[in-house]
C-alpha cells in the first residue's frame, strides 16, 4: 500500500523535487524544498503500540499561483499514485509561496 512507504526516508529522497497539484482548471507545480523529523513521544507511542514518525514538509510553489489551506492530490514521478496532502500556507520566501505539511 502507497501509505506504507509515505515516511521521512521517501520524501527525503525527495528533497528538491517537484511535485503537481491538479486543480480543477490548471495545475500547480510545487518543489519540495524542507524536511524537519521530530523526536519520536514515546508516550504516545506506548499507548498507541505503533511507532510513528512525525515530520513536516515544506512545498514552495509560484507567487502568482496561490493555493488555500486544504487537502490536495500530489504526484511526482516517484509516486505510483496521487497522494493527499494536507497544506498549509506558511508564507513567501524570496522564491515564491510556501506551504506545509505535518505528518504525525
Amino acid at each position: 500500500m502507497m501509505t506504507d512507504t509515505l515516511n521521512h526516508a521517501f520524501f527525503f529522497a525527495q528533497l528538491e523535487q517537484l511535485f503537481q497539484v491538479n486543480l480543477d482548471s490548471e495545475k500547480v507545480t510545487l518543489k519540495l524544498i524542507k524536511l524537519d523529523l521530530y523526536s519520536k513521544d514515546s508516550k504516545s507511542e506506548e499507548k498507541s503500540g505503533q511507532l510513528r514518525e512525525s515530520f513536516s514538509l515544506v512545498f514552495r510553489g509560484p507567487q502568482e499561483q496561490q493555493l488555500q489551506q486544504g487537502t490536495f492530490f500530489l504526484n511526482n514521478e516517484s509516486l505510483t499514485e496521487s497522494i493527499a496532502v494536507f497544506l498549509v500556507p506558511i508564507g513567501p520566501d524570496d522564491h515564491g509561496l510556501c506551504y506545509e505539511a505535518v505528518f504525525n
